[in-house]
């Protein structure tokens, strides 16, 4: 199980123009269910993410983990309980204008393939943000580069590796200037040698203080990135905690069982 640290071309938050954007806001849900006729996906699920934090939920398939993300980000609305940014509740909220402050990375990666890659990441730009089509470059261009792509710019998804094409979707995310950043076991899609690729670039993210929620099984990315590791099984929190206590020390049989078969 190795480590994932942040590349070594990332500057420390203080030094990056991003930085106190990229601090956002901490979120939350509350007692949140939801069910798909009778089967009951999540059973009251309460967390807390801090702003500036990373929160890994790892479990096994079937568990509710990525449920959980879309409710966060309005893809899914619950049948009862409430979802929080900085304390404020955004079930009433407008959701696509939610969804400009809550970014969200799939397993796949959802490009036009028959869009350059700076058009892709445009796109939301020009007709969500409203910026004009200079400003959207310009920021598309700030945002490839951070996730080391600013030269594929003219290059169609189809030319470009699995690991490339999900960064790029990560740059689309940022673009957007979210407060909040959801993975949704990101690398999951990709060989095993375009994983790493990926990871560092979350990691840079972590290390310049976005909130982050992210569901994954690297189990080495949410040991040396995250501040908490939340476990869920049947639909539920059975355990949370900070990383080394979460692995080192897991309290509940389910748990123990689980990181048995992963580790």
């Amino acid at each position: 199980m190795s480590a994932v640290t942040p590349s070594t071309s990332a500057s420390t938050p203080a030094s990056r123009p991003d930085a106190a954007q990229a601090a956002g806001v901490g979120v939350a849900t509350r007692d949140i269910h939801l069910a798909f006729g009778a089967n009951r996906v999540l059973r009251g699920v309460d967390l807390d993410v801090e702003a500036a934090t990373t929160a890994c939920v790892i479990g096994p398939s079937g568990s509710g983990k990525s449920t959980l993300l879309r409710v966060v980000n309005r893809l899914l609305e619950p049948d009862q309980g409430d979802v929080l940014l900085d304390g404020r509740s955004v079930l009433a909220d407008d959701p696509d204008a939610l969804r400009q402050r809550v970014g969200m990375v799939f397993q796949h990666f959802n490009l036009f393939p028959h869009k350059t890659v700076r058009q892709n990441v445009t796109l939301g730009l020009v007709h969500l943000k409203g910026l004009s089509k200079d400003e959207a470059a310009e920021r598309a261009h700030h945002h490839l580069d951070r996730v080391g792509l600013a030269h594929k710019a003219d290059v169609r998804p189809g030319n470009l590796s699995g690991g490339q094409q999900q960064r790029v979707a990560i740059a689309r995310a940022l673009a957007m200037e979210p407060e909040v950043m959801l993975f949704d076991e990101a690398t999951s899609a990709l060989d095993p040698e375009l994983v790493k690729g990926v990871l560092a670039t979350m990691a840079d993210l972590a290390a310049e203080g976005m909130t982050m929620l992210v569901v994954t099984h690297e189990m080495g990315f949410a040991r040396s990135v995250a501040q908490q590791v939340l476990f869920m099984d049947g639909g539920q929190v059975l355990e949370s905690g900070e990383p080394d206590r979460l692995f080192e020390a897991p309290r509940t049989e389910r748990l123990q069982r689980f990181l048995s078969q992963v580790l």
